[in-house]
């Protein structure tokens, strides 16, 4: 995840998505954000309504930060409905200690949580060879949370 993406359409799904699981299936959970550095983001659907049809209180809150142009993970976690959840935003790099630490850091965090959202910006990385790449999160930094029979969520 990256600030600049704040706000950008795949915000709206993932946090609807979030919030439906929330209301629905009572799940307390632990977003671990996989903060990474800026590029570009997609914005043009707080232009079609139906977004705001579906999720008023979202389409409302993400708005107001980009009209205030505060687009920050930071300013995500203070949204509505994103209240109560948990949140992980350090930055992960492709350090392979600093990620150990990092994944160690969220196994933490996860005992207060029903279910952990990873956000990487490029998914599930397509193989464990070589350098690890900061865009990616990998099987074996969800063994932790997988042992501890967590619901796991990746976007």
């Amino acid at each position: 995840m990256k600030d600049h993406y704040v706000g950008d359409i795949n915000d709206f799904k993932k946090y609807d998505l979030l919030d439906n699981i929330c209301k629905v299936l009572g799940k307390r959970i632990l977003v671990v954000w996989m903060k990474t550095t800026s590029d570009r983001s997609k914005t043009d659907y707080l232009k079609n309504k139906r977004y705001k049809a579906h999720n008023e209180s979202l389409y409302d809150d993400l708005s107001k930060i980009l009209e205030n142009n505060t687009r920050t993970i930071e300013s995500v976690e203070k949204i509505c409905v994103l209240k109560g959840w948990q949140f992980f935003n350090n930055i992960l790099t492709n350090y392979q200690q600093e990620r150990k630490a990092y994944f160690g850091d969220v196994s933490k965090l996860a005992d207060g949580a029903d279910s952990v959202f990873f956000d990487p910006d490029k998914g599930i990385a397509p193989s464990q060879k070589g350098k690890k790449d900061k865009k990616y999160i990998y099987w074996d930094e969800t063994q932790e949370i997988r042992q501890q029979k967590k619901d796991l969520l990746l976007y």
